[in-house]
């Protein structure tokens, strides 16, 4: 065993009159000096070669043995160790070694000499004028470092003991602390888990100094990290309390019975090399010695009895789009006090605060990683640190030079765990870096699994993981796993390295596939097994694998046939999440070109998907009828008579926005007949959306009306279907203003907002349009305003803008800014010419106000068609801005 990764530390139970408690200066660069009494020493130790120096006991070791060494030669060594940044002169150096007496300048020189035979002719150097300086470098400055250890004669005593002055305060650990002694003082073992670098040793030693006057003989920790013996553990914690024991059989037994009278705090730090071992020693100083509390730190738990977890989380972070103050986040918090450390005028502010609240989330609000990424922030500046966050590895790298090593990057840190695995977790590890956004057991099945490692396998290599905090676990209806980060970072690099990533990204892209087909089958053909809201809930947190899976497949020419699927059988889950200009992003580079790898029902499924985008997405009426046709007859080939229904929905829906509402309703009729036996919900509910609104292209706002009131009680008390009942009162809003009901409009959108679930309100573009239309209409031109700021992030997303041109322009040109108004006007004419489609009455309406206020501005037709021409060549991303521009 090397002692060089086991040292003893004691706090508390030390006679404060001992001369040798002197203050010892902090060798820490930049920190300020705690506030002690001056009675009470800095717990400061040296580490350099084989030896070890402890200025408060007055000791030099070598191997754990005390070097016999003269107080004048101690002296001097501890003056060039404490002033190694710099030359010390001899007349400094006799004032310290010699305080108030005269000596011939020979007895320095004499010191000088013996250090240099006990240390090695290199330890000082000599600039002759000038003085000496310490030359060896401090391979480790442990924290705690050992301090006050108990002998024999002062065991029992009692005392208040000296307070270990902890390097950096806690931040955002409050709450932590106070549980954690609580837990200390109550339970005779206390492991703290976590990630390497989440700040378990930092806690662990916050609670140890807390309770230090709490146990008569004393806080000890022992230091455990490094390449240790485990089977002479026992031993290496005697010989840390300096309690003397012999043979490594019976060290566990000696220690026991040595202790059994004893009242203390074991603290035992890094266990995670030495898991087992440790876990029958501190259950049998527990079973035997009743006055000891052990406190030990961790990445898995010691599985001792009686043992209870502590399992420490990372700070709190700010969410992606969270609007809360970002100083009321631990994370912020910590990044900001590091950063003031290397650069003095550092501080949070409107222009920073978005871009360190990023850095913070995507570190996972893990400490060591934000005070590495802070320790940059004078180089790089915080825009530039998180442009360079993908490259973390090499940018993350400015640990202390005092840290342990596993701490002076974020690398090492994570390789320290990685280490601690068997092969079997390793390969587990890095195949779970491919996954975006978490993931659930059978998709982690789907992808990690081969002929080596079974699904079985699989279950018991992830539980290990989560177990040894490298894999973070996420209860819920479902449970879901997921890696930080920065280990996922890690993982993709040792994928990389094994030269498995191509193949398990392609892995990950067929379990994607497979999950969405299943949830598209279970929701959409005839077995009828899933509601709207159980499939999103299903979806929903794949979101972001879907994206990876899409990004893959579509990047590749030879992965046609599995970028459809993708395509295909995702757009249901764009939809619904206000993402269908995402969604038609993806599919649109797919509209011509079926290759023959892809058979019909997949195409089907895919015309059917570029139905549901519709002309929001700037589809021609031609091509959406057309793959409408296309996709249904496939369909009823197939015997998918409920799928054929569903893409006739969309054929109906073209045509009456056509104008052909004769063919809409014949195409109403198709779906009815189609439909054998008692429909689903969702579909009834189409056909009779297509109906209704086909009044409302008639004119008959009335009858419209009635429908959608008797629609929408129908679905009120149907569960699971959010979407339908939004939709009904969606397209319920827009026959009130047609009708000019506008009073009614404002209310019902408000309603909607309050009593709609969370699926319900993922896209609300429609109903905000019309609430502007209705405010509009009645002068209520700040709500307007308000309307139109919140709900352009909604539009943008869900491809609304150039649909919601005449509703903008209408706004516009009542605010006096009748040039953009017309300029609207311009954009939204060209779009309806583009797409073939009739204004619907509504958007007839709004277009009608905006030329009675233009018109009645007196502007001449020359000026309006010259701002219309402008307006022709106008695309989302310029409509948009025209609207915030000075509207909002």
């Amino acid at each position: 065993m090397d002692e060089r990764y086991a040292r003893g530390c004691l706090l508390g139970a030390r006679d404060r009159s001992d001369p040798s408690t002197r203050r010892v200066a902090s060798d820490r660069a930049g920190e300020q000096e705690p506030s002690m009494s001056t009675s009470a020493p800095d717990p400061v130790c040296y580490a350099f070669g084989e030896f070890e120096l402890r200025p408060v006991q007055r000791q030099l070791l070598s191997g754990g043995r005390v070097l016999p060494i003269g107080a004048r030669a101690l002296d001097l060594l501890t003056a060039l160790v404490e002033r190694r940044d710099r030359m010390v002169s001899k007349g400094e150096l006799m004032d310290i070694v010699w305080p108030g007496l005269v000596v011939e300048e020979n007895n320095l020189q004499v010191q000088v000499s013996a250090l240099r035979k006990l240390l090695g002719a290199d330890a000082v150097v000599t600039n002759p004028g000038r003085g000496y300086q310490f030359a060896a470098t401090l391979t480790e400055a442990p924290w705690p470092p050992p301090h006050a250890h108990l002998d024999d004669a002062s065991r029992g005593t009692s005392a208040i003991g000296t307070p270990l002055v902890l390097p950096t305060p806690l931040i955002g650990r409050e709450e932590d602390l106070q549980a954690l002694r609580a837990l200390i003082l109550h339970r005779p073992i206390v492991t703290v888990v976590g990630a390497g670098g989440i700040g378990k040793t930092s806690l662990a030693l916050a609670a140890a100094n807390a309770l230090r006057g709490e146990f008569r003989d004393g806080v000890w920790i022992v230091e455990l990290a490094g390449e240790l013996d485990t089977s002479v553990l026992a031993q290496t914690v005697a010989r840390a309390l300096r309690i003397p024991v012999s043979g490594a059989s019976s060290a566990q037994e000696q220690l026991a019975e040595a202790l059994a009278s004893q009242q203390l705090l074991l603290v035992l730090d890094n266990c995670e090399r030495v898991c087992q071992e440790a876990a029958l020693l501190v259950q049998a100083l527990c079973e035997r010695a009743a006055g000891v509390r052990v406190l030990a730190t961790s990445q898995e738990m010691l599985h001792a009895h009686a043992e209870t977890l502590f399992r420490l989380a990372p700070l709190r972070a700010p969410e992606a789009g969270d609007a809360s103050d970002p100083e009321s986040f631990s994370a912020v918090r910590l990044f900001v006090e590091r950063a003031s450390r290397h650069q003095r005028d550092f501080a949070l502010t409107p222009t920073n605060s978005a871009a360190v609240s990023e850095i913070c989330r995507r570190l996972d609000g893990l400490p060591l990683a934000i005070e590495l990424a802070a320790a940059r922030v004078h180089l790089l500046g915080v825009r530039g640190l998180l442009e360079r966050l993908d490259d973390r590895f090499r940018i993350l790298t400015g640990g202390t030079h005092t840290a342990v090593p596993r701490h002076q990057t974020l690398a090492a840190t994570i390789a320290w765990s990685h280490d601690l695995l068997d092969e079997d977790e390793r390969r587990t590890l890095r195949r779970l870096g491919v996954f975006l956004g978490g993931f659930t057991l059978e998709l982690a099945q789907a992808v990690v699994s081969d002929e080596d490692l079974s699904d079985w396998g699989v279950i018991d290599t992830l539980g290990a993981l989560v177990d040894k905090s490298l894999v973070v676990s996420d209860p819920g209806d479902v449970q879901r796993y997921r890696l930080l980060e920065s280990t996922r970072a890690y993982a993709l690099e040792r994928l990389e390295a094994a030269g498995e990533r191509a193949a398990l990204e392609r892995r990950h892209a067929l379990a994607v596939r497979n999950l969405l087909v299943r949830t598209d089958d279970e929701r959409y053909a005839d077995a009828d097994k899933l509601t709207f809201e159980a499939m999103l809930r299903r979806l929903r947190p794949e979101y972001h694998n879907v994206c990876a899976a899409h990004d893959w497949a579509l990047a590749r020419q030879d992965e046609h046939a599995l970028a459809i699927d993708l395509v295909a059988n995702s757009v249901s889950l764009f939809h619904a999440l206000g993402e269908t200009g995402e969604a038609f992003e993806r599919a649109s580079r797919f509209v011509a070109r079926r290759e023959a790898a892809v058979d019909d029902l997949a195409w089907a499924r895919f015309l059917t998907a570029l139905g549901l985008l519709g002309d929001l997405c700037r589809m021609t009426s031609a091509e959406l009828l057309r793959t409408g046709r296309t996709a249904a007859d496939m369909f009823r080939a197939a015997g998918q008579p409920r799928r054929a229904a569903r893409a006739l929905y969309h054929v109906g829906w073209t045509q009456m926005c056509a104008g052909r509402y004769d063919d809409a309703e014949a195409t109403a009729v198709e779906m009815e007949q189609m439909l054998a036996g008692p429909a689903p919900i969702w579909l009834r509910a189409d056909v009779m959306n297509l109906r209704g609104v086909v009044c409302i292209h008639q004119g008959r706002f009335d009858i419209a009306v009635d429908r959608f009131i008797e629609q929408r009680e129908m679905l009120k008390n149907v569960a699971g279907e959010p979407l339908l009942l939004r939709r009904t009162a969606d397209n319920l809003c827009a026959a009130l203003n047609c009708l000019g009901r506008h009073d009614e409009v404002i209310a019902l959108a408000g309603a909607m907002k309050h009593a709609s679930s969370a699926a319900a309100l993922a896209s609300f573009g429609y109903t905000e349009l019309q609430l502007l239309h209705a405010q509009t209409m009645l002068g209520r031109l700040d709500d307007s305003c308000q309307t139109l700021q919140r709900a352009m992030p909604c539009w943008q997303r869900d491809g609304f803008l150039m649909f919601g041109c005449f509703e903008f322009a209408m706004y516009l040109a009542a605010t006096g800014r009748h040039a953009d108004a017309a300029r609207l006007d311009g954009a939204g004419l060209a779009d309806v010419e583009r797409s073939g489609l009739t204004l619907s009455p509504v958007r007839a309406i709004a277009r009608s106000r905006l030329l009675q206020v233009l018109g009645d501005a007196g502007i001449g037709p020359a000026a309006l068609e010259r701002w219309r021409e402008e307006g022709r060549r106008l695309g989302p991303a310029e409509v948009a801005a025209l609207c915030i521009d000075r509207g909002a």
